[in-house]
This record gives structure tokens, sequence and C-alpha cells, in this order.
């Protein structure tokens, strides 16, 4: 096994601390994407998604640029944040 770079040991528990968060944050925002959530929203809005005529798999698609958005943008912010 080697050693650990060198450097201040609260350094290093804030870039895992910061990993940890952005990969929760992530996981979080990926919950509203998931089919359970868009038929709960497609259930709430009743008659106006029909009339709308708003598709199952449009709202999926649609959540998953989303997701895919927000984790690359919580990435670059956690690029920033321990660079």
């Amino acid at each position: 096994m080697g050693r650990a770079p060198a450097v201040r040991p609260g350094v290093y528990v804030s870039q895992v601390l910061t990993r940890r968060g952005v990969h929760r944050s992530a996981a979080g925002h990926a919950v509203f994407t998931s089919l359970p959530m868009i038929m709960l929203v497609l259930a709430v809005a009743g008659d106006r998604a029909k009339g709308a005529d708003v598709a199952e798999h449009a709202l999926l698609r649609f959540g998953l640029w989303v997701a895919v958005a927000v984790c690359t943008a919580l990435a670059a912010t956690a690029v920033a944040l321990v660079v």
C-alpha cells in the first residue's frame, strides 16, 4: 500500500465530504426522473394531462435529459471545488 499524499488533514476530509455531497445531491435529483414519480405527476394532473396530450415516454425522456444536465453541473461544480 502506498502512502497518502502529504496534505493537510482538513483538506482531505473536505474533499471526501464534497464528493459525498455531490453524489447524494445527484441521486436526490435523479429520483424525479423515475417512472413512479412521472405516474404520480400524471395522476395528480388528471384530465389536464390527457387534454394536453402528454405521454409518459415524453416525460421520461425529458426527465432523463434534465438528470444528465444536473449531474453534469454537479460534476463541474465538484471539480471546481476540489481542484
